[in-house]
């Protein structure tokens, strides 16, 4: 029986906790000693493979593929030759082995194929595929990365600094994205309460690149890349969530809207609202920690949110900059060295012992810490500084009505994007109404001041204000139609 084998078969002895994982020591307990031990490892493992439902079974890779129960020994038979040689190639061993682990052992549970609820979770560090519970069992889809298993014991995050020196503009940037990296890997049962939003206006920068870096620390098989939020926000995102890491590029969301709040949820708790096809909407526990990219600055966060660490990777190194071709020739590299297992594992395990900034807090992003250009740019555009800028203005003007196309003059001057009228205004308790008024026979977009009502071209509200909608004191502020 060859190392590799015990070691598989001693994670899946471990039974006394699910949640917990196996340790060295405990490895080193649980070595089989008597045939007796070793065929009840082995029906572990392949009882591990398997769930039960509705009078199927389910391999815990192909949950979509009912098997007969005939066509489940056949699977189990290729699993114990690939895995088990010697005892495929006895026979009896075999139907010993079928025999235990598609029938009902009472003395053992663990050596038989268990219930299935139809759940399925992420749970880091369980290296049992089925997590048995007191009647049912879940699906373990989270699996330990190939890399981990080649016992590499040095440590080496050099080509890595060099690539994030490269890549991240400012330094602080580069230590609280380690900082985040490495907590999510040494606690990789949690999840954190923010997320890194790579930022650069140019292509080529190397947003995708970390992305590619980091999902292979956590497992290829354990990540998940896509395009905007619509996946993962949608209807059937069990699947997505059962991910330790979620990678979303070019992402582009709209203030307030359903999609932002829905992520901004996801990024932060551990309970959500998650469905799958063919089940109910269901509760679900979720681990995930995010990454996003984007090549527009993302000015529709809020000023005082600590979900979003934007970094700036715009540095000259892209395809049009100064530093291009250096810039190439050090990713080739990098994409050489990135690709090969053994790196993975020395850079994880200099991740897995660094040790956080003090002040640190892995839940909350404290924003008021960071001052970079790119961050300081977003609080100056964001939605609290923008409401106070246009209702200050609003005051000054003091109209208690305004036509939509003199408002948009007014953004124009404070130099806010006019998409964002339909967001801002009705945060400050204005209302849009459609109204008649100077001598025209068609109705137009009017904005109404919070206490003031119009009617037949009138404006009315407090301190007896009564004016035709043209007539009020600063109408031709802006002469914009």
């Amino acid at each position: 029986m060859s190392k590799e084998v015990i070691d598989s078969n001693d994670k899946i002895e471990n039974q006394h906790s699910p949640d917990q994982p196996t340790t060295k020591t405990e490895k080193s307990q649980q070595k089989p000693k008597t045939d007796d031990t070793y065929m009840a490892f082995v029906c572990k493992c392949v009882a591990d493979q398997f769930v039960k439902y509705g009078g199927k079974y389910y391999h815990v890779d192909s949950l979509g593929c009912p098997l007969s129960e005939d066509d489940a020994h056949h699977v189990a038979i290729q699993y114990i030759r690939n895995t088990f040689q010697e005892q495929s190639k006895q026979p009896e061993q075999v139907k010993t082995i079928l025999g235990r682990v598609f029938g009902s052992n009472t003395d053992d549970p663990n050596q038989t194929i268990a219930l299935w609820g139809k759940g399925t979770r992420c749970a880091p560090g369980n290296h049992h595929r089925v997590i048995r519970g007191e009647y049912m069992a879940s699906i373990n889809k989270w699996t330990e990365p190939e890399y981990r298993t080649l016992g590499v014991k040095d440590t080496d995050d050099g080509m890595l600094d060099k690539f994030l020196t490269l890549t991240i503009v400012h330094p602080s940037d580069k230590i609280l994205f380690l900082d985040w990296l490495s907590w999510c890997l040494q606690n990789e049962k949690k999840k954190p309460g923010f997320a890194p939003l790579l930022y650069s206006r140019e292509k080529g920068t190397g947003k995708s690149t970390l992305c590619r870096f980091t999902a292979l620390l956590f497992g290829e098989a354990n990540a998940h890349s896509m395009n905007g939020v619509s996946q993962i926000t949608g209807r059937f995102n069990k699947p997505l969530l059962d991910s330790k890491l979620l990678i979303l590029e070019e992402l582009k969301l709209k203030p307030t809207s359903n999609q932002g709040n829905a992520l901004k949820t996801l990024i932060t708790e551990e309970d959500a609202s998650a469905e799958r096809k063919g089940v109910d909407i269901e509760k679900a526990k979720q681990c995930c920690c995010f990454i996003f990219t984007t090549n527009h600055l993302p000015q529709w966060i809020e000023g005082n949110d600590r979900r979003f660490h934007v970094i700036d990777m715009g540095h000259d190194g892209h395809a049009s900059g100064h530093d291009a071709e250096e810039f190439s020739k050090f990713m080739t590299e990098f994409y050489g060295w990135m690709e090969k297992p053994e790196n993975i594992a020395k850079a994880y395990n200099a991740l897995m012992q660094w040790k956080q900034s003090d002040g640190f807090n892995p839940k909350a992003l404290n924003t008021s810490k960071i001052d970079t250009p790119v961050m300081k740019q977003i609080k100056s555009t964001s939605r609290e500084t923008v409401q106070q800028l246009l209702s200050e203005k609003l005051e000054d003007d003091g109209r208690g009505a305004i036509p939509q196309g003199k408002l948009i003059g007014i953004l124009q001057d404070l130099r806010i994007n006019p998409n964002r009228l339909n967001h801002i205004m009705p945060d400050l308790g204005w209302q849009l109404e459609k109204a008649k008024w100077g001598g025209k026979d068609y109705a137009r977009a009017i904005w109404v001041k919070p206490g003031y009502a119009i009617h037949r071209g009138r404006v009315t509200g407090p301190d007896d204000y009564d004016y035709e909608v043209d007539k009020q004191p600063g109408y031709d502020i802006r002469l914009v139609a």
